[in-house]
């Protein structure tokens, strides 16, 4: 197990995303995981702009 901070959550998120048609089945279910957990803590528009949101460097889990 490895432990990540909601930053790096965040972009690792958005790095699957941006890829999510080169993924396999074993990174999909990351993905997937990732972004169950993210819609359980984010607002609705913080998911809409998740992206914006970290190349801007904002932290979503202060």
């Amino acid at each position: 197990m490895i432990s990540i901070d909601g930053h790096q959550m965040v972009g690792l998120f958005v790095f699957l995303r941006r890829h999510e048609m080169e993924l396999d089945t074993h990174l999909v279910a990351l993905y997937e995981k990732l972004e169950r957990h993210l819609h359980s803590r984010l607002s609705i528009e913080q998911m809409e702009s998740i992206e914006t949101l970290y190349e801007q460097g904002i932290e979503l889990f202060s």
